[in-house]
């Protein structure tokens, strides 16, 4: 079984080739929501989907931009695990953007959602 960080280390290499080809125009890989500094914790984020309150929490670990306009969100799982509710309520709001949204358990997921003619 591949580790998550595999998985995403292929996708990123993926998306990295689609950047230096142009199918891709920008992605950004996203840390964790919350950071501690001291006593303080600081928020990277805060995200804000209609219908529900702000969050800090539920952002894709991966996500960008094709170059014809189009915005995608990666989710990357290990096989067997799946999306928590906020991450999921982040991808069904890509989703009804009209953007990309994937729950990647493998990088032939990506390829397979992009669809990208090389």
């Amino acid at each position: 079984m591949l580790y998550e960080s595999t998985i995403q280390r292929q996708i990123i290499d993926y998306l990295k080739m689609l950047l230096a080809r142009g199918a891709v125009a920008w992605f950004c890989r996203v840390n964790g929501g919350m950071a501690q500094y001291g006593d303080q914790p600081v928020w990277n984020y805060t995200l804000s989907i209609p219908g529900f309150e702000d969050a800090h929490d539920g952002y894709s670990d991966l996500h960008g931009m094709l170059s014809d306009g189009r915005c995608f969100a990666i989710e990357v799982k290990r096989k067997g695990k799946k999306p928590t509710k906020p991450q999921q309520r982040f991808l069904d709001a890509v989703r009804h953007g009209n953007g990309i949204a994937i729950v990647a358990y493998r990088f032939e997921d990506v390829q397979n959602a992009l669809r990208i003619e090389l």
